[in-house]
């Protein structure tokens, strides 16, 4: 369905009908936007239960858009009969205005993937690097960035580190995905002089199956809720550095399964952490190994499957799909 604006209201009405001649027992959106279009499609009366998965409560990048995170929890989430955080940390913050204290619960990510064994990393780095065009044998520290291109994703944040990094290192880093932000991006990069050492790799939708090609998997987001691309570094079994927030701070066990920093460290001092980490690969790979097997004793698909149909079943709701 096209949305032609911001409150497209001919997109609402189309909504209802098809909620209506469906006869659909649940609906259940995903975040700011598509919640309030199933809110409004529901509009006078309603015979179908209302869900709305809430992702990164905090952090919204600039204030028109926080203003909106607040209407949205404030005056829409009241009127919804569950709302689902995606991480503790949301959890906790969305469950704290009294009238969804009662209606909040969490359900964090998962997802299946084959993992790739500790023992079998090098072998699958290699043979994918081969396969971008990426010579594996030049000793090169591979770091990657995977993300939507816009502001809160502070990708120039990780071109400055890389910058920084590459004044003292061998390093390459793996751009992937596309967005609003990308020519400036481009452009910061040719500033900075790196260009040659970046590669754009645009929207790849096997990224999933090709993160074993990072050495380092940087994620320096100014919120995150729960991150898949997390979950998927894990089962590649990629290390980890991210900011320490939203769900990021609650998936990663700082100097444990991976490396935490503040959002006001600066570009210099994330460079150095990463410097220091590039001198003990066996850290690196332990810490890539504990994150593995945390994400396949607790962020499975099969569990995120059966926390959904308890849900569910909680309305009274009965869930066909697998």
């Amino acid at each position: 369905m096209t949305v032609e604006s911001r409150l497209d209201l001919f997109a609402v009405k189309t909504l209802r009908k098809l909620f209506v001649q469906s006869g659909f027992g649940l609906i259940h959106a995903h975040d700011v936007k598509a919640s309030v279009y199933a809110l409004l499609a529901s509009f006078p009366n309603r015979d179908w239960r209302l869900v709305s998965t809430h992702h990164g409560v905090k952090g919204r990048y600039n204030t028109k858009l926080a203003i909106y995170e607040q209407l949205y929890r404030y005056l829409a989430l009241p009127f919804f009969d569950l709302v689902l955080a995606v991480s503790p940390t949301d959890f906790e913050t969305i469950r704290n205005f009294w009238p969804l204290s009662a209606k909040t619960r969490l359900h964090e990510n998962g997802l299946t993937l084959p993992p790739v064994l500790p023992e079998n990393k090098g072998a699958a780095r290699d043979r994918i690097l081969n396969s971008w065009g990426i010579d594996s044998s030049q000793g090169e520290l591979i770091l990657g960035v995977v993300a939507r291109h816009s502001p809160e994703k502070r990708i120039n944040v990780v071109i400055k580190v890389f910058a920084q990094l590459s004044q003292s290192l061998k390093c390459r880093l793996i751009v992937v995905g596309d967005g609003p932000l990308t020519f400036r991006l481009q452009q910061e990069a040719v500033s900075l002089g790196v260009q040659d050492k970046v590669h754009w790799m645009g929207y790849n939708s096997k990224i999933n199956e090709e993160m074993a090609a990072f050495d380092l998997l940087l994620s320096l987001s100014k919120n995150e809720g729960l991150p898949l691309v997390l979950l998927e570094a894990a089962l590649s079994c990629t290390p980890v550095l991210a900011t320490g927030v939203g769900g990021q701070a609650d998936l990663i066990d700082h100097g444990s399964n991976g490396v935490l920093v503040s959002l006001s460290d600066s570009e210099e001092t994330i460079a150095q952490i990463i410097y220091s980490l590039s001198g003990n690969r066996e850290a690196m790979e332990k810490m890539a190994e504990a994150l593995q097997g945390k994400v396949l004793s607790h962020y499975s698909q099969e569990k995120w499957l059966k926390d959904l149909r308890a849900i569910y079943d909680e309305l009274g709701v009965t869930m066909n799909v697998s």
